[in-house]
């Protein structure tokens, strides 16, 4: 008796909904064809050679104009400023942002060195604010609603069709979408089919407790659910949180169209995968406003993520549109004859693109695993330093170094042999290292849009990470200078992986904290400052903030603030690669330029401004909260049997060379990252305001060996 009570309620509930259900089972598509977008931007690589006459403080400092400025040196500062020419010391106070220091130099009359840390962490900052402007502005929304309409036309295709097995693929649709609902937090319809709400749940629950390793009932292999974790701006609201975890669900969930047999060693069709990949696509291209939702969508966040290795519906659509036509009739979908066309015609495209991509020339070195053949609904979210580390910690966690070995910096390469407890030194890692190399180095001309936003950094430092030769500055002649240019490149790829999110908070009460410059304020050093003189950094980020303005505008988003801010930055890097070119060259500057120079503190804390999320008409730096003003942090940079290597930034050091002005040497002062690495437990993985706590306190991990030799605290 209750077993019929419990149907008649499930019919009562239900009946009302498959009554007024619209079914459909058929569309005519439109297929998509891949435009590539005419950005009218071209990178020309130069090469500068400096003229710049030798020149050494003595051991004494004595020929120094500006001895003022060493007053809190003990000994050993500054013996290590006369042996290596610069020295980086640990400050006692513990600044937030680099142009704390700069408007401190200003307040003091020291002169201002201004480095490529400084403007390489305010390039972090603009890349991050540019993302999540384009997230906030349009894809969350875009995304949002092409996961509802999909949704609705999945449910539609199951009850509008008579075929079981397609009625099977369409019910596998419906539990792909709605675990999509799930993570955007939105309201499921009621009428579900009851074996697609269950999927949904399970699949919700592993993602959310991220399951290591777990079966799903959509797909033929199991999932990572536990990579479903968010940092940076993903982790400070649910919007953004829902929007990273929907897109990781649609860019690292393929839908493989057969499986591997290695008795016989070949690939046998799966007609159900193979099923839902044309019922989806042909639903997205059937319909206009999901296709132009998806390709929207697909075009800009790959910009900043990564493009699919796999087949997408750009590549999906001709295939279909071959076997089946225009109209497509969903009850005839499945027919192993089609099946078997479609799988040949996508099993072609496998490799199409091989070597054509960052992500596949570095996964073709020593990849022995098997090439199927897969579809993706987006583009998969693609961590070219994992990537790197996968190749290489073949013996367990790896350190930073590889990254800038594999690019072709010869002293990494050194320090990491020399590192016996540390670095195997076998034929096998030794041969992966090699082919990196030739990869990632093959042409210095690269086109840089070969990286993502999210990579991008990695193309920014590829041409300054070896010595300079005579005619630089002489703080840049010594192995010392060459081993901080390491500290440089990992602290900014670690600046980078954090994707720092700077939000403002209205009604927060006094502000803490020091007071801003006034426009009034003049800086009295003797001397204007000097520039760090790498023109190649500061070209690559003038052509990178280009390339996002041109993103911008091509696809038509209006934020007068983001322009105003990357045409600021672009503005400075054209600037500070002006002033290095006449320092190399040894011509005047102008008045304007001098005072410029003298300026920096406060147009990189302006620059900073401009990137702040503006949730008031005031914008007024100590209203932010600690947490988020504060540069230091940390994320995992590799996870190796539940343990975690974390790279984290502290507080900007000191960093202090010797210069030459008008034939005298003086001592200027400017920005580096304090970088660090140390590995805890996957169960003790460190946030942001516990290692900040841990900098305030002065309880940073011991650093590297290389980096202790010539940082001082």
């Amino acid at each position: 008796m209750k077993k019929i009570i419990c149907i008649i309620i499930i019919l009562a509930l239900t009946l009302p909904f498959l009554l007024s259900r619209k079914g459909i089972s058929r569309t005519d598509i439109e297929p998509l064809q891949e435009s590539k977008q005419d950005l009218d931007i071209v990178w020309n690589e130069s090469e500068y050679k400096g003229t710049i006459k030798p020149y050494s403080a003595k051991l004494d400092l004595s020929n120094l104009s500006n001895t003022l400025v060493m007053q809190e040196m003990n000994i050993i500062d500054k013996y290590m400023l006369s042996k290596n020419q610069f020295l980086i010391k640990k400050p006692e106070i513990v600044y937030e942002q680099p142009f704390n220091i700069y408007e401190d130099n200003m307040k003091k009359g020291i002169p201002n060195f201004i480095t490529t840390d400084s403007i390489l962490h305010a390039y972090n900052l603009m890349c991050d604010y540019v993302i999540r402007t384009m997230e906030r502005e349009r894809l969350i929304d875009e995304l949002k609603l092409l996961t509802e309409g999909m949704f609705g036309k999945s449910i539609e295709i199951y009850y509008g069709t008579k075929d079981a097995n397609v009625k099977k693929a369409a019910l596998s649709n419906i539990a792909y979408f709605g675990i999509a609902m799930r993570l955007l937090e939105l309201n499921l319809p009621g009428g579900i089919p009851l074996e697609a709400s269950r999927i949904i749940d399970n699949d919700v629950k592993k993602i959310k407790a991220r399951w290591p390793n777990g079966a799903s009932e959509i797909f033929p292999y199991e999932l990572d659910y536990g990579i479903y974790i968010t940092d940076g701006h993903y982790s400070r609201e649910a919007e953004f949180k829902n929007y990273f975890l929907t897109m990781m669900w649609y860019g690292s969930t393929p839908i493989i169209f057969d499986t591997y047999d290695s008795d016989s060693d070949t690939f046998i069709k799966n007609d159900e995968q193979i099923a839902m990949a044309v019922i989806m696509t042909s639903a997205i291209l059937g319909d206009e406003k999901l296709r132009t939702l998806w390709e929207d969508i697909y075009k800009v966040s790959t910009v900043y993520f990564d493009k699919s290795e796999d087949m997408t519906i750009y590549d999906l659509s001709d295939v279909i549109k071959s076997v089946y036509g225009k109209n497509i009739d969903f009850d005839k979908v499945w027919n192993d004859k089609l099946f078997k066309k479609v799988y040949e015609l996508s099993r072609q495209k496998v490799g199409l693109n091989k070597g054509k991509t960052l992500p596949d020339k570095i996964n073709d070195i020593n990849d022995e695993t098997i090439k199927y053949t897969q579809f993706r609904l987006m583009g998969q979210i693609y961590a070219l330093d994992k990537d790197i580390f996968d190749k290489v910690s073949v013996t367990g966690l790896p350190q930073g170094l590889y990254l800038p070995a594999v690019y072709g910096s010869d002293r990494a390469y050194e320090i990491l042999r020399g590192n016996i407890n540390d670095y195997k030194n076998d034929e096998e890692n030794e041969d992966i290292i090699d082919k990196l190399r030739i990869v990632l180095n093959a042409d210095s001309q690269e086109e840089p849009i070969k990286y993502s936003l999210k990579n991008s950094l990695f193309w920014v430092l590829k041409g300054s990470i070896n010595s300079v030769q005579q005619g630089y500055p002489g703080f840049m002649l010594n192995d010392g200078w060459n081993v901080k240019k390491h500290i440089t490149y990992l602290g900014g790829v670690a600046d980078s992986k954090h994707s720092s999110y700077i939000s403002l908070k209205q009604n927060k009460g006094q502000a803490v904290g020091q007071l801003p410059l006034s426009d009034t304020d003049i800086s009295d050093a003797v001397i204007p400052g000097y520039v760090e003189p790498e023109i190649d950094i500061y070209s690559r980020l003038e052509y990178m903030a280009k390339y996002i303005k041109a993103v911008f505008s091509v696809n038509e988003f209006k934020v007068p603030e983001v322009y105003r801010a990357v045409d600021s930055f672009i503005s400075l890097t054209s600037f500070l690669k002006t002033i290095s070119e006449k320092e190399l060259l040894g011509k005047p500057l102008t008045k304007d330029e001098e005072t410029r120079l003298k300026n920096y503190g406060r147009e990189l804390r302006n620059l900073t401004i401009c990137m702040i999320e503006e949730s008031g008409s005031v914008k007024y730096w100590e209203s932010i909260p600690e947490t988020e003003r504060n540069m230091a942090a940390v994320s995992d940079a590799y996870i190796h049997e539940n343990q975690v290597l974390h790279a984290a930034i502290g507080s900007p050091d000191y960093l202090f060379v010797v210069i030459p002005y008008n034939e005298e040497l003086y001592l200027a002062r400017g920005s580096t990252y304090s970088y660090y690495e140390f590995i805890e437990p996957q169960s003790k993985k460190l946030q942001d305001d516990v290692w900040q706590d841990w900098v305030e306190d002065n309880m940073e991990p011991q650093q590297q060996q290389w980096i202790r030799n010539i940082r001082q605290n």
